[in-house]
């Protein structure tokens, strides 16, 4: 991880608290906005299956030669993948897109109220369990839209909410004008 880049710590894993976002990059915009990225000392990537650009940020992390041990990578499970057993072959699917054998964090991307949540986060701990991700929980902003205690999964299996801050945009907006480009 960058020495420039301040970190939040969960447990024992160090969060680096500035990330690359990418959101809205398609279409073969990901995988060389990402490498740029990287080499200028971005060392946090956040994807998600909902963004279908999983397999252009794991080509630009394996182009990248940087150590994927120092690489925060974080994805999303996109909200009809939230039941037992979908959730579990959800996550591999997107390791296989990424070409990685695990995720630093898994987050559940939105609130989905027909699958107890109980069910979902088991399913979440099963996944880091197998340690296919380090760290899961809820993107940060979503437990504002889903009443109940917020729950992760994590070292000690504590609640991981926020794990970089509070998201900028409210959910479902797009940012418009006042979005920052690299």
């Amino acid at each position: 991880m960058s020495k420039r880049v301040p970190a939040v710590r969960s447990g024992d894993v160090l969060i680096p608290a500035l990330g690359f976002g990418t959101w809205q990059l398609d279409h073969g915009t990901a995988q060389p906005l990402v490498e740029t990225a990287l080499e200028i000392g971005y060392r946090h990537i956040d994807t998600a299956q909902a963004y279908r650009n999983e397999r252009d940020v794991g080509a630009a992390i394996a182009a990248s030669g940087i150590r994927r041990d120092d690489i925060f990578l974080t994805t999303k499970v996109w909200i009809d993948q939230f039941a037992a057993g979908d959730l579990q072959r959800s996550a591999e699917k997107s390791l296989e897109k990424l070409g990685v054998d695990h995720v630093d964090l898994l987050l559940l991307h939105w609130p989905k109220p027909d699958v107890p949540l109980a069910e979902t986060m088991a399913a979440l701990n099963a996944v880091r369990e197998r340690g296919l991700t380090r760290l899961g929980g809820r993107r940060p902003g979503a437990d504002r839209h889903r009443p109940g205690p917020r729950q992760g999964a994590g070292p000690g299996d504590p609640a991981l909410a926020d794990p970089a801050g509070r998201h900028r945009h409210p959910p479902h907006q797009d940012p418009g004008p006042h979005r920052r480009e690299l």
